[in-house]
């Protein structure tokens, strides 16, 4: 007995030796699985809406005209870099844009296993850098949101790839890293926090000598210089860098909103910090729970000085996602960039657990299970999304063909309304300017009833959408649960009785 659990022992160590002689392979495998995934679950007949459509609208512009015709974007690298592939795409149908647009959201998503394989084997071994590579590109928000043409899986690409070069040993190496995050600030102003990060280890692993500080200078010198141009353009055509300017800008937001009151801002900061461990902890769900928190307390205990080569930049990079949860913007998607991180963590773990127990090839079996059938279960409840978006679009095409100026309420249809105006387009690709219209919707103020319906006539509001998620004011409320009993309303619509399960009511104003 004990002899055939030796040999069993000893067979799963050969694997694990022959498949580290042959990591590429091992990647190889990974990558292909993880794209089948993503096609099996991509559904190609999806409108973007919100910023995905923003983008989408960005990058047809720049490619049609060579700059946008739109309000200025934030964080525009994504879109000027998907308006190089719009301009080979020879295609009169805008979903083929899109589509191209998600193939390759997905395929960013998949190769960033190659970076993170790279980082993580300077923490694991081999065969658990392969594992950290599963425990990432078998999460089910990173598959739902590389299918989604978002901006998210290149930042994440060039930030697990700086990660990657500035842990090596070659100057030339670590001055790509520089490089890499520069871009990654172009995709996204957050990636600027990792700026310091890098600094940090740079001196951490080659101490503050003239040499070290000389080329610190250098490498500096050469991110400043990536950022530059697109800085320049920027503040031409918005006003602002959106670079160094825009952390300006949201640090005089947080101050106007605490009147820099201590109080007011320990208490924002608290807040934050209670929001950051509830989406943190939801993160956690369906199978890194089980193998991150052991894992980073294991690691911490390390006396390595290594250590600190994963602790300064997820430092660094959380911070953003905790000013984010002051506003509060309650989006999981903040904190998207640290989980690779996290999955060293947890590929950690599950080697210290590998050396210590005796069923070590049913412990990687379990391992495998737990990560692919929680993913798929988890993925599969996730994709319900899928199919409200899809009433959301109808839905929205019925608001359009419905009505003419709306007035505007804080519903989860609005993103949609813009949208759904890509299918009334005879040709594309065209700029956005023929299409993306912004004067379908108004807001108004009012303090009462009377107030209301002077406002919706002075601003020559047509209809009035009534959505069952909708933020209720008790105005709108009083108004639309007693409708009837106003002469100058009329019903024209209601999702339900037209076989909906969303609940949505069509008012026209008389």
């Amino acid at each position: 007995m004990n002899y055939r659990h030796k040999k069993n022992e000893l067979g799963l160590e050969n694997y694990f030796n022959k498949l580290s002689k042959f990591p590429i392979l091992g990647l190889l495998l990974i990558g292909i699985s993880a794209i089948v995934i993503r096609l099996i679950f991509f559904q190609n007949d999806i409108i973007f809406a919100s910023d995905n459509l923003r983008y989408f609208t960005y990058a047809i512009d720049v490619s049609l005209t060579g700059k946008s015709l739109t309000a200025s974007l934030p964080n525009d690298g994504w879109p000027l870099f998907l308006s190089i592939f719009f301009k080979f795409l020879d295609s009169k149908n805008f979903l083929d844009y899109m589509n191209l647009q998600s193939y390759l959201t997905i395929i960013f998503s998949t190769i960033t296993i190659i970076p993170l394989y790279v980082l993580a084997k300077k923490f694991v071994r081999t065969s658990f850098a392969l594992i950290c590579t599963v425990l990432f590109v078998f999460e089910p928000r990173i598959i739902q949101n590389s299918l989604t043409g978002a901006t998210d899986p290149l930042f994440i690409l060039l930030i697990v790839t700086s990660l990657s070069l500035i842990v090596q040993k070659n100057k030339y190496i670590i001055c790509s890293a520089f490089v890499t995050v520069s871009l990654a600030s172009v995709v996204r102003v957050e990636g600027l926090f990792l700026i310091p990060a890098l600094c940090l280890i740079f001196f951490l692993r080659f101490r503050i000598t003239k040499k070290s500080f000389l080329q610190f200078i250098i490498f500096l010198s050469i991110a400043f210089l990536i950022l530059l141009p697109f800085g320049i353009q920027r503040i031409e055509n918005s006003g602002n860098d959106f670079l160094i300017g825009r952390i300006i800008l949201e640090s005089q937001s947080f101050s106007e909103k605490t009147q820099n009151d201590s109080n007011d801002i320990f208490l924002k900061i608290g807040e934050s910090v209670y929001i950051f461990i509830g989406f943190l902890g939801k993160l956690m769900i369906p199978y890194l729970g089980i193998f991150v928190p052991i894992g980073i307390i294991l690691f911490l205990k390390e006396k390595s000085i290594q250590k600190f080569l994963l602790i300064i930049p997820i430092s660094f990079m959380i911070l953003p996602s905790l000013y984010a949860f002051t506003v509060p913007a309650l989006d999981s998607r903040y904190l998207f960039p640290i989980l690779p991180i996290l999955c060293i963590f947890g590929a950690y773990s599950c080697m210290k657990f590998y050396e210590k127990l005796k069923w070590k090839k049913e412990v990687i079996g379990i391992i495998f299970v737990i990560v692919i059938v929680s993913s798929g279960l988890f993925f599969d409840y996730k994709n319900n999304d899928i199919e409200k978006q899809k009433d959301f679009l109808k839905l929205s095409s019925e608001i359009n063909k419905k009505t003419d100026v709306i007035l505007y309420v804080n519903s989860p249809i609005n993103p949609y309304l813009k949208a759904i105006q890509l299918l009334e387009l005879k040709e594309f690709p065209i700029t956005s300017s023929h299409w993306y219209n912004d004067e379908k919707t108004k807001t108004i103020k009012y303090d009462s009833i009377q107030d209301f319906f002077l406002e919706i006539k002075k601003n020559e509001i047509t209809h009035i959408v009534f959505d069952e998620n909708i933020d209720n004011p008790i105005i709108l409320k009083q108004i639309f649960d007693n409708y009837d009993e106003y002469e100058n309303l009329n019903k024209i619509f209601d999702s339900h009785d037209n076989g909906f399960n969303y609940k949505i009511e069509i008012f026209e104003i008389k």
